[in-house]
């Protein structure tokens, strides 16, 4: 998935994005990312943070 996909989705269920790495004068739609924490199926409350590794 990537950034910009993440971003879209993490908005809907309102969720904030945390990128590890930096990604300045890549575009969003472009950079994939690798790994996630909490991992996919881990339930959290709303307004917590995604952490992500590109």
């Amino acid at each position: 998935m990537t950034v910009k996909d993440a971003k879209k989705v993490l908005k809907e269920l309102e969720l904030e994005i945390k990128i590890n790495d930096s990604y300045e004068g890549m575009k969003e739609s472009e950079v994939i990312i690798k790994e996630q924490l909490p991992k996919a199926g881990i339930t959290q409350e709303k307004g917590g943070y995604v952490v992500c590794d590109i």
